[in-house]
């Protein structure tokens, strides 16, 4: 049942009959299948991978936080690590944050040869002053507090860095996202909205545990991209 509710929702996407999709009660996996499913070439997806953005409104913090990818690329490669900044990038600058902030973390802000993180990190970097990646400002290798401590920066004597404690994005492994998410949900104030994005249409990616506070955003959110995609 919960296949075909979601089929049903990407026909009514495709023949243009909604503008937004929504996740509910149906499982993960089988929603996500539905979106990626090319069998029946009622497809919505634009060519680049799909990422998950969370987008955070965190008291201590002065704006908007965006992470990811925590949910759907578990082993991204260094390419699609440069389309899933493409992805946030485009949420970014739909809810008017032009030029964002990209941080790339790893456990050091070192360029360490041992770790994979870093070495991705620093390519990426490579590509944004080559203008291979347009429309962002990326940093890394860094650790998670320079990213939002102007003081972890000073003591670290790393105030040269593009980033320091104003990090817009937040660019983690899915391991070390998925500890600082669930850590964040219950040591903090903030809200949150979730969304899937890489698709033609903005899709909604809320959990089945989630408030409804975290609803209300999301579609709150899904609206300003949909005014956004018909803009460009």
């Amino acid at each position: 049942m919960s296949k075909h509710a979601a089929k049903l929702a990407i026909k009514l996407i495709y023949d243009k009959k909604a503008e937004m999709l929504m996740k509910g009660i149906v499982p993960a996996t089988d929603f996500i299948t539905a979106i990626t499913n090319r069998k029946t070439g009622e497809t919505i997806r634009t060519g680049r991978p799909l990422s998950h953005v969370e987008v955070c409104e965190i008291e201590g913090i002065d704006q908007l936080l965006f992470m990811t990818d925590g949910a759907v690329n578990l082993y991204p490669t260094l390419e699609d690590k440069m389309h899933i900044t493409y992805n946030v990038i485009e949420i970014s600058n739909a809810l008017g944050i032009n030029n964002p902030k990209v941080a790339v973390l790893s456990a050091t802000e070192l360029v360490n040869p041992a770790l994979q993180s870093a070495l991705d990190s620093y390519e990426l970097v490579l590509m944004n002053e080559k203008a291979a990646i347009r429309g962002y400002i990326v940093d890394g290798s860094l650790s998670l507090d320079m990213t939002i401590s102007k003081k972890a920066c000073i003591k670290k004597n790393a105030t040269d860095r593009k980033i320091n404690g104003d990090a817009d994005v937040l660019f983690p492994s899915v391991e070390s996202h998925s500890i600082a998410w669930q850590f964040l949900m219950y040591t903090s104030r903030h809200l949150a909205a979730h969304m899937l994005v890489g698709a033609t249409v903005p899709i909604i990616m809320t959990g089945r545990a989630d408030e409804l506070e975290s609803y209300i955003h999301s579609m709150a959110i899904g609206s300003l991209l949909c005014e956004y995609f018909k803009e460009h």
